[in-house]
């Protein structure tokens, strides 16, 4: 399964940063086809990850959008 999710805030937490996700879904008059496909069968919803790895902790920008794939562990 895929979804596409907004990075809607980047908070810092302690020594940890939190990364807000929502998910997107398009509208009938927006004009971006790839957006407007996850209104078919959107799984959408709301996504918070704990960073601390710094490695880590500039991956997620407020404003960007990110896949997230999800499958089964056999």
């Amino acid at each position: 399964m895929r979804a596409k999710y907004l990075c809607t805030e980047v908070e810092k937490v302690q020594e940890s940063l939190i990364a807000h996700l929502a998910g997107v879904k398009g509208t009938d008059t927006d004009d971006d086809v790839e957006n407007n496909q996850f209104n078919i069968a959107p799984p959408i919803g709301k996504l918070q990850i704990w960073i601390d790895n710094p490695n880590a902790e500039h991956f997620f920008k407020k404003g960007k959008e990110y896949y997230l794939d999800i499958s089964e562990v056999e």
